[in-house]
């Protein structure tokens, strides 16, 4: 029930800031600056956020290419529909790559602060870091699509 109700919160907590824009995101996640266990629980959370965002943006992209393929399978536009396809696909399987390679960047952070109290933390922050960049790119994708 707990993590339903954090997952809840987030939402609510993203929804809020898209729409009314009341804080910006780096005041959200000030938080490396308390005990170890409270800046790598704020990491965790942080890192969930981000994820939350990369998730929805993520979903919106299939959204809008799946649009583009019905329509171009309406009007029997052979050659725009292949593009579109071949492109979903190709970003379909980028991100499955991204998966893997984003754990790859955190088990090397595990490594390299094994059996330390920042231990935790440091994978947090990799996930994010990296979060954020994919973010960033499917941005770029989202706006490609919507010219």
């Amino acid at each position: 029930m707990r993590d339903k109700s954090f997952q809840l919160s987030i939402i609510f907590l993203i929804y809020s800031i898209s729409v009314f824009g009341q804080e910006s995101e780096s005041n959200l996640f000030d938080c490396y600056d308390g005990s170890q266990t409270e800046m790598t629980i704020c990491s965790l959370e942080e890192y969930q956020y981000y994820d939350s965002i990369l998730n929805v943006k993520y979903k919106d992209l299939m959204n809008i290419l799946n649009s583009r393929i019905k329509e171009y399978s309406e009007f029997d536009d052979d050659f725009e529909l292949k593009q579109v396809i071949s492109f979903k696909n190709l970003i379909i399987e980028s991100q499955k790559s991204w998966i893997i390679l984003r754990h790859k960047n955190e088990k090397i952070k595990e490594l390299m602060y094994q059996g330390g109290s920042m231990c935790a933390m440091a994978m947090n922050m990799q996930l994010t870091h990296d979060t954020k960049k994919r973010i960033e790119f499917i941005d770029e994708l989202i706006e490609s699509e919507n010219r």
